[in-house]
């Protein structure tokens, strides 16, 4: 599996590359989900009848002072189970530029709610989709074959 060395360099590489200051740590399930819970879009769909472990979130953007981006080693190892090493590493690198596309475009979320979240998260993907056809691509396919798992 890839490590959380190897993903928290790749992390670094893309800060470099969008040139934008943010932190990547792992973090717990249990603090993961209670940051998750933080987001209207989830819970919105947690009240739908889903469960979080269904969901298969691997990363999260949390907007503070200075914005954060938390994986969670469980979630990635269950969707990279079984995946070439290269692959492995082309999908994380998919999950950090689509958070990091939320940093760039955080500016346009005006509250915290199910409509804002939901605009933004189309936003990113359509403008992470446009620049970066191949990755947006890689992850979109490697998340969505995990959750129908």
């Amino acid at each position: 599996m890839f490590s959380q060395k190897e993903t928290l360099a790749l992390a670094h590489d893309a800060l470099k590359h969008f040139r934008l200051k943010c932190e990547v740590k792992f973090l717990s399930i249990a603090a993961f989900k209670k940051i998750a819970l933080k987001s209207s879009l989830i819970q919105q769909v947690l009240a739908e009848g889903w469960d979080f472990e269904e969901l298969k979130i691997p990363a999260l953007i949390y907007h503070q002072e200075k914005d954060h981006i938390y994986l969670n080693e469980k979630i990635l190892d269950r969707i990279l189970k079984n995946i070439d090493k290269d692959l492995q590493k082309d999908f994380v690198k998919s999950v950090i530029y689509h958070e990091l596309f939320h940093v760039l475009y955080e500016h346009q979320l005006e509250k915290n709610n199910f409509v804002e979240c939901l605009k933004s998260e189309e936003r990113v993907c359509r403008a992470f989709k446009k620049k970066y056809p191949a990755l947006y691509k890689i992850g979109y396919d490697l998340h969505k074959k995990a959750t129908l798992m």
